[in-house]
């Protein structure tokens, strides 16, 4: 595997980014900021991998140190997730980042109501 492919491969997981969950960034590494909360922990780590193992084939030294095994890994996990959400399942996914970021911002106003509410002495 050479230091061409490994681009190649990092390049297709950013399109796939972009064409499955419309997250929009120059390269791999600005996608995967904007889809931290889309993507699951695992495919998330793996297409971190594979931007790491993508800025390191530019440097010839560090390109030396890569494991061809666990890119090769990280690129069919992120491959076959990515493939995998079409229709109802990327509909379903974008929906659930959506519901699980306002989950938590009620959580929040929650809280802070309760702790107003204490601190003027009604609760």
């Amino acid at each position: 595997m050479g230091q061409a492919s490994i681009q190649q491969m990092a390049n297709r997981v950013a399109e796939l980014l972009e064409e499955r969950l419309r997250l929009r960034g120059n390269g791999l590494r600005a996608k995967l900021k904007r889809g931290r909360r889309v993507l699951p922990r695992h495919v998330w780590r793996e297409a971190e991998f594979l931007a790491d193992s993508a800025d390191a084939a530019t440097d010839t030294q560090a390109y030396l140190g890569v494991d061809h095994q666990r890119v090769a890994e990280a690129y069919d996990c992120c491959v076959v997730y990515l493939n995998g959400l079409r229709g109802q399942r990327r509909l379903r996914a974008i929906i659930l980042a959506g519901m699980g970021r306002i989950a938590v911002n009620l959580a929040l106003l929650a809280i802070l109501l309760l702790a107003f509410l204490r601190w003027r002495g009604l609760i």
